[in-house]
């Protein structure tokens, strides 16, 4: 009994020299948690700036898309207003039609500039309600065909239109033939649309030639138009693929995230939090039960007699003229006997009975399963190894102390812990009343 009590204060003891590596391994622990969240959150935003970045690689590769197909429609829309404005001419001999015509053909080929509302100006032209080609805001000169390479085309959608365009280019060597013709008949300001001159020019622009070289012009940029967006929806496949991927990445992260957070939430719980929390029960001193610690394991005790009906005693121990230890030897010397009667306490004690310092000199002792009159012998045990023993501070120096104890039991009058407590505190006070060095109970 004697070995195991000595053993348990060694225990106690080596936990509470370790307490200190404890904190600093929880703070080294703490850093690198600290580390990690960030690194983790660090992850998180470059996963998110990833998806936003794919997400307008999309909306670029759909805004190329529609600037290519905007290209190459624009190329199906000069040769459609062409031969609206050949037709027109030839039909009426009005030249702002030719005009019309020319000046289309000039900005199609990149020999005079590109004005910046081209599409609403010059592909749907309205020139009976006064619309015209001048004044419109001019952009740098540039064939449709050199947009078209600017804009990425492949070469087999580049050589698709330029087959379109040397349909058109044929198409509008028919249309040039039938202004010859009008231009060769009489004065426009004469216009005859019955002349021979006219209906063979108007014959030209609709005969069975110029509608296959009209088809012929169509067919290409249709297909143009198709590979661009085979090309761009499987462009956006893989990029959405991409975007699946870092999503699936992301939820992933977030779920590992939590899972990592619960795993270090219980080792922080059961590494530090648990042991620093058991600690913090004991007095950093003696090793034994603080206030807190010993009322937590005596409440349990109480309990346990009530529910088993056994008995329960309670010893208050105070050491006797403890402040003149202090005085005459030091609070250091004042610390090795509280060491020492905590030690020599211990080795008096069952396994099962429990120490607790209550503060300053006085101690308290919970004696579970024990009658009052074996509680007593155990009390004057104690006394008597207190007052019996010395501690020798030096060569020529030994400090003898004695202790008083006030004993209370578990009774049918004592309703709880706080007034079994109070019980025994007042016998102590009858014990120091009575000349110190005793028992009272």
């Amino acid at each position: 009994m004697l070995e195991s009590k000595d053993a348990l204060l060694s225990s106690v003891m080596i936990k509470l020299k370790d307490e200190k590596k404890l904190v600093k391994k929880f703070q080294h622990f703490s850093f690198g948690a600290q580390f990690m969240v960030i690194a983790y959150l660090v992850a998180l935003l470059v996963i998110s700036y990833n998806i936003n970045a794919l997400q307008d690689e999309v909306k670029e590769a759909l805004a190329d898309t529609q600037h290519t197909q905007k290209l190459a429609n624009d190329l199906l829309q000069s040769s459609e207003d062409l031969t609206r404005m050949s037709r027109t001419y030839v039909s009426t001999g009005d030249p702002i039609y030719k005009h019309a015509f020319l000046k289309v053909l000039q900005i199609r080929n990149g020999l005079t500039p590109r004005p910046s509302n081209y599409s609403p100006v010059y592909w749907h032209l309205n020139l009976e309600n006064g619309a015209h080609l001048e004044g419109a805001k001019s952009l740098p000169m540039a064939s449709l065909r050199a947009l078209m390479l600017d804009a990425n085309f492949t070469a087999r959608e580049i050589s698709l239109l330029d087959e379109s365009q040397h349909a058109s280019d044929k198409l509008a060597e028919i249309e040039q033939k039938a202004f010859a013709l009008i231009a060769a008949s009489v004065n426009l300001q004469d216009f005859d649309a019955s002349s021979p001159n006219a209906k063979q020019a108007l014959a030209l622009l609709y005969d069975k030639d110029y509608v296959q070289a009209k088809k012929n012009i169509m067919v290409p940029i249709s297909q143009v138009i198709a590979s661009v967006e085979n090309r761009t929806s499987k462009k956006i496949a893989t990029i959405q693929s991409n975007i699946d991927f870092h999503i699936r990445l992301l939820w992933i992260s977030i779920l590992a995230g939590a899972a990592g957070f619960m795993a270090v939430f219980l080792y922080t719980y059961n590494r530090f939090v648990t042991p620093l929390s058991q600690l913090s029960d004991y007095d950093a001193l003696t090793g034994v039960f603080n206030r807190r610690g010993f009322m937590l394991m005596a409440k349990h005790e109480l309990q346990r007699s009530q529910k088993d009906d056994l008995a329960l005693c309670l010893l208050m121990i105070d050491i006797d003229h403890f402040k003149m230890v202090n005085d005459n030897y030091g609070h250091m010397v004042g610390d090795q006997v509280l060491k020492s009667i905590t030690k020599k306490l211990h080795m008096n004690l069952r396994a099962s009975d429990s120490l607790g310092r209550w503060g300053g000199e006085e101690f308290i002792v919970i004696l579970p399963n024990q009658e009052s009159s074996r509680a007593l012998v155990i009390a004057e045990r104690l006394r008597e190894s207190i007052e019996q023993s010395e501690l020798r501070i030096n060569k020529n120096t030994t400090v003898k102390v004695t202790i008083s104890i006030g004993l209370s039991c578990f009774n049918k009058h004592i309703a709880n812990l706080e007034a079994l407590i109070s019980s025994a505190d007042e016998r102590l006070y009858k014990a120091k009343q009575g000349g110190r060095n005793q028992v009272c109970r």
